[in-house]
């Protein structure tokens, strides 16, 4: 009987072994692969301090008009005294403005050029805004004009270099005499 009963245990022994060596590949193969870790991130470079801020953060308060507003000049008009000028302010539609008005928000048209104007803020700062270039018109061309053809009646279009040929231009009908 003990021969029977190690028999035995030797094959519940052998059992065990083959699950877990089951279970540990089912382990091994159904697991996904450790993910590298994502490198650390490097932190923002400092700063230069604004020293608007500073001063008001010592109590130094000051109202400064905003010259930094998005002026565009668009045209000026200038004549003296009843000068104007076309400005568009923050992206809207441009304004017509005399000499004496406000553009923007403490800022003042105060002088007006043919080649642009100056504005004045509350504070005594000035801003200078330019006319914008024009895009020159060229009427010299290096290239000759296209020769146009008249054949038997018909223009023909200048050839292009390596388009195919065109075909004849049909004649008259049978029985009609050009």
């Amino acid at each position: 009987m003990l021969k029977r009963f190690s028999a035995v245990l030797v094959h519940v022994f052998g059992l065990v072994l083959v699950c877990v060596i089951g279970a540990y590949s089912v382990i091994r193969v159904v697991t996904p692969a450790p993910s590298v870790a994502p490198a650390p991130l490097t932190p923002a470079p400092p700063r230069d301090p604004d020293p608007v801020l500073a001063a008001r953060m010592f109590g130094k308060v000051q109202a400064v008009a905003d010259l930094r507003a998005n002026l565009q000049l668009v045209g000026v008009f200038a004549a003296g005294a009843a000068s104007s000028a076309a400005i568009s302010v923050d992206g809207k539609p441009a304004r017509v403005y005399l000499v004496g008005q406000e553009v923007a928000d403490g800022l003042v048209l105060s002088t007006v050029r043919g080649d642009g104007v100056s504005l004045t803020g509350a504070s005594g700062v000035s801003q200078e805004l330019q006319v914008p270039q024009r895009a020159s018109a060229s009427f010299a061309s290096s290239a000759a004009p296209p020769v146009y053809r008249i054949d038997r009646g018909i223009m023909t279009a200048p050839s292009v270099e390596g388009a195919p040929p065109a075909a004849a231009p049909p004649g008259p009908p049978p029985g009609q005499q050009p």
